[in-house]
């Protein structure tokens, strides 16, 4: 419940001091809730993966991927499969010092690590190719 609609609530109902009371708390208690939800979603996904890493069961973030960037877009492949990606597909991109990440979507990137590319001149070309072949409605990021 939102603050206006306790309000709506209190107002309405011409109330006694008991209704006060009730809806101060459920206000108190929704807040109290919309507060704490982020850090819970954030301690069930580091279970989750601690469980993950404890099982084993991460082999498919250790195995080699391979992109291939080209005129057309990029190509990325690893041992199970090839997905390919059209220039028109990337909707967001951010430059950091780690890496360029290319966003297909919100939750989904491409992650290019600046650490295989060898030389700064190197990383300075492969974005400076990577901006020529982005649509003109990538948001930019981070840069």
């Amino acid at each position: 419940m939102t603050t206006a609609q306790v309000m709506y609530l209190i107002l309405a109902d011409k109330i006694s001091n008991l209704h006060f009371l009730y809806y101060i708390v459920i206000a108190l208690i929704s807040g109290l809730y919309a507060f704490l939800t982020p850090f819970s979603v954030k301690r069930t996904i580091r279970k989750k993966v601690d469980r993950m890493v404890k099982e084993n069961k991460t082999s498919f973030f250790e195995d080699e991927t391979i992109l291939t960037i080209g005129e057309s877009g990029i190509v990325d492949r690893d041992r199970l499969s090839e997905t390919s990606y059209k220039w028109e597909a990337i909707q967001k991109i951010s430059y950091t010092k780690q890496a360029v990440y290319l966003y297909t979507n919100s939750l989904q990137a491409i992650v290019l690590p600046n650490r295989v590319v060898s030389e700064t001149k190197q990383l300075k070309e492969l974005k400076q190719f990577i901006d020529r072949h982005l649509p003109l409605s990538t948001e930019v990021l981070d840069q």
